[in-house]
């Protein structure tokens, strides 16, 4: 199945995870644990380029995705370990 399937999957634990999208992009383990948590609930074994890629489209993409949730500047994440 395609990641595009899991948009609706990528923006809830985004918003859950509360961190912005360009610090989780960068932050090597912020990124591999909220994959590692994409991939347990959608039962995919998506690789952590792919799904950084799919959350820069669902952000830069509104038009087609409703862009990823508003965290506002008092954001509260990374909720996610790899512990």
């Amino acid at each position: 199945m395609s990641i595009r399937a899991h948009v609706q999957d990528i923006k809830s634990l985004y918003a859950e995870n509360d961190y912005p999208s360009d610090r989780l992009v960068s932050d090597q383990e912020a990124l591999a644990a909220f994959v590692k948590e994409f991939n347990r609930r959608v039962g995919g074994k998506y690789a952590t380029e792919a799904v950084a890629e799919e959350i820069r489209r669902i952000r830069k993409c509104k038009r087609e995705t409703g862009g990823l949730p508003h965290l506002g500047r008092t954001f509260h994440g990374p909720r996610f370990s790899n512990n």
